[in-house]
Order: C-alpha cells, then sequence, then structure tokens
C-alpha cells in the first residue's frame, strides 16, 4: 500500500516503511511463520478428525483460536485475547472434530417424544458472531 497520504502519516509518526517484493513471502518472515504455524496446526486437526478437505477452514479457525489463547514469547508471555479486550472463552473450546451432539426441541423430532432428544454430529468450531455463543456442528446425515 503506498499513498502519498499514508506515506506522510508515516513519516509524521517516526514510522520507516519497508516494502517486499510481490510473490516474495520469504521477505516476511514474522507473517509466513505465522501462517506455516497455523496451516501446520490445520493438518493436524484435519488428520485426527478424518475430515474431507473441504472443512480446512474451520480447522484453520479452530486453530487461530486455540493460538489465541495460549501465552506469546513476542508479547511477554502475554495472552493475545486478553490484549484484544475479549475475555476468554477456554470453556467453550473443545478438540477439533470431536463428537457433539445437538439437542432438538420437542416440535424439531420426527415423533416428539419417542424421537431421539439430539443429532450426533462433528464439531468444527466456535460460531461466536454478533456476541452470541454457539457451536458449529456437521451433522453428515442431514447434508
Amino acid at each position: 500500500f503506498i499513498k502519498e497520504e499514508f506515506k506522510a502519516f508515516c513519516t509524521e509518526k517516526g514510522i520507516r516503511q519497508q516494502f517486499a517484493n510481490p510473490y516474495s513471502q520469504h521477505q516476511n518472515g514474522v507473517a509466513e511463520s505465522a501462517v506455516g504455524k497455523l496451516v501446520k496446526y490445520m493438518r493436524i486437526h484435519m488428520t485426527q478428525a478424518n475430515l474431507d478437505p473441504q472443512y480446512w477452514g474451520y480447522a484453520v479457525r479452530h486453530a487461530v483460536d486455540v493460538v489465541n489463547h495460549l501465552p506469546h514469547r513476542s508479547i511477554d508471555d502475554d495472552i493475545p485475547i486478553l490484549r484484544r479486550g475479549i475475555k476468554p472463552y477456554l470453556d467453550m473450546l473443545r478438540p477439533f472434530g470431536c463428537s457433539a451432539t445437538v439437542y432438538l426441541e420437542t416440535k424439531h423430532r420426527e415423533h416428539s417424544k419417542l424421537s431421539a432428544a439430539g443429532k450426533n454430529g462433528i464439531f468444527l468450531g466456535l460460531g461466536l458472531t454478533d456476541g452470541s455463543k454457539g457451536y458449529i456442528i456437521h451433522s453428515p446425515n442431514t447434508d
């Protein structure tokens, strides 16, 4: 991003800009290291869960949630999520790809009182959006 207004802002704040050539990831070791770590975790999650490749995005998102809850050396062993002012939600984290049961209200059951009260699925991650708390569960029999 090279713009005269941004250049002036950086100069004013004493920020020295450094640019990398396009398609030369090795010039940005910090970002590439972070991406490499997440890809490694994603592969581990996908292998352990025995899921199809189409679920890789959920595995990466789960890896980010886990990494953001761990102390990090680059920020004096602080926890990244705390630095952003977010309350940790460790109690909600589950192993990626573990078995999960989704509760079904009576009105959503095939035979109301006679049917099972839940459906089996696979945990894909947390559905934390707009302040709501929930889980993302893949139910193979309903897709």
